[in-house]
């Protein structure tokens, strides 16, 4: 099964964990209104699809197809675990009583995209992580981040060979980007916005009502 998805490059709809596509060249923050490109972030969700540790594999199993003359429907009876591919953190996955994916305003699934790439330090460090200072050499590049962004890190690892234990944020720049540039959300193309064993990114992006 694979999705199509169009997204203006100056707009991300609700991202996170495995599979999210990004350019090593960041996005200019300032992107002029209503400038579009259309970027494919498709990743094909199957069996041999990433996933995490102990998650059981994507079923699909083929239960009617299109018949000659294009007669009946083809379908089928799909079984995965709710953190397949690239998806959404509800504030309700970390947080007791946080709400669902379906209570998060669509408003807020449309927002400025940032990408800030730590694919430099990354390259022999499965657990580099976006720091605070890595956030304001983007800014002396690009700008201030706008409000509402959603801030996606750029590790430059593939999930298939970096598996569960891979880059991610660190809780500090995590919690500056909440509170001192009011983004809606974090980003990443690992399969996780914290490294492994940690779950401090988790916690300052969605207990402030956010998602990832």
């Amino acid at each position: 099964v694979s999705r199509r998805t169009a997204l203006r490059m100056t707009a991300a709809a609700g991202v996170a964990a495995a599979g999210v596509g990004a350019a090593s060249r960041p996005a200019r923050a300032s992107a002029q209104p209503g400038a579009t490109r259309v970027v494919d972030l498709t990743h094909r969700l199957g069996p041999g699809f990433p996933m995490w540790p102990g998650n059981p594999p994507v079923v699909s199993v083929q239960t009617s197809r299109v018949g000659p003359g294009n007669s009946g429907f083809a379908t089928r009876w799909m079984s995965f675990a709710e953190h397949s591919g690239t998806h959404v953190d509800a504030p309700a996955h970390k947080i007791a009583g946080g709400r669902t994916v379906d209570a998060i305003p669509a408003r807020d699934l449309v927002v400025p995209l940032v990408v800030i790439s730590i694919a430099a330090a990354a390259r022999g460090n499965r657990r580099a992580v976006l720091t605070e200072r890595d956030v304001e050499g983007y800014e002396r590049v690009h700008g201030r981040i706008p409000a509402r962004a959603l801030v996606a890190l750029h590790s430059g690892w593939q999930p298939a060979t970096g598996g569960a234990d891979a880059p991610g944020f660190d809780p500090a720049a995590a919690q500056m980007l909440v509170t001192e540039r009011g983004v809606s959300a974090l980003g990443t193309d690992t399969l996780s916005v914290d490294i492994k064993g940690a779950v401090g990114a988790h916690t300052a992006i969605l207990g402030a009502g956010r998602y990832a």
